[in-house]
């Protein structure tokens, strides 16, 4: 089936594949992204639009239950039961959004 161009304005005789596409490794203009701490999508902010004031206080509890959760771990060890949550036990993840074209890290 013939496909028509309109960049060079001509008929086309061969179905052209589309190329696939891909996340950008630069910003816009080329740049290096500009990475800002942020907070989950998951996670509800009440008092304010984006809780950027509440990002580093929102890590550092998030850094306490995981050690309240290992140390429980280990509590349970020591007694010869073995506990397993799900996913990962050490999962200290930071999430980052560029704030000129708001992709994700």
């Amino acid at each position: 089936m013939k496909k028509y161009d309109r960049e060079t304005k001509k008929w086309l005789d061969e179905e052209v594949v589309d190329a696939k596409v891909s996340k950008r490794k630069l910003c816009k203009g080329g740049r290096e992204h500009d990475w800002m701490l942020c907070l989950p999508w998951y996670v509800a902010v009440k008092d304010s639009a984006l809780g950027l004031d509440k990002v580093e206080e929102y890590y550092r509890i998030e850094d306490e239950r995981e050690d309240c959760e290992i140390a429980f771990a280990e509590r349970l060890e020591e007694i010869g039961v073995s506990y397993r949550r799900l996913g990962s036990l050490l999962c200290r993840r930071r999430r980052y959004i560029c704030t000129v074209c708001l992709k994700r890290k």
